[in-house]
């Protein structure tokens, strides 16, 4: 039905009562929700920091792979003697990001 049909005090109404209350029936849900998680702040927080470091972890698998490349076309010995470390050390710390993430 239109406002165009309703009587004028029930525009005014319609109106007040939609500037009052913008937020929306998703917008409560959500906020309910995120009321029982208030006491696990912390853990969202350690979440939020696995996925950053598993995020970081594969630009840093990218760059591995360009180093041993270089390393392997320079025929660099010093650096070839890393390849064992770095790899063991990228995949622990990606490990560390996927179990808190």
């Amino acid at each position: 039905m239109s406002q165009a049909y309703l009587p004028d005090s029930k525009k005014s109404s319609d109106k007040n009562a939609s500037a009052v209350s913008p937020i929306t029936p998703k917008s409560k849900t959500l906020l309910r929700l995120l009321r029982y998680l208030k006491p696990y702040w912390w853990a969202l927080l350690l979440t939020a920091l696995g996925f950053a470091i598993n995020a970081g972890t594969e630009i840093w698998t990218a760059k591995l792979l360009q180093y041993i490349t270089d390393a392997i076309n320079q025929n660099d010995r010093s650096k070839q003697t890393l390849f064992p470390l770095l790899i063991i050390l990228l995949f622990f710390v990606r490990g560390v990001g996927s179990f808190f993430g």
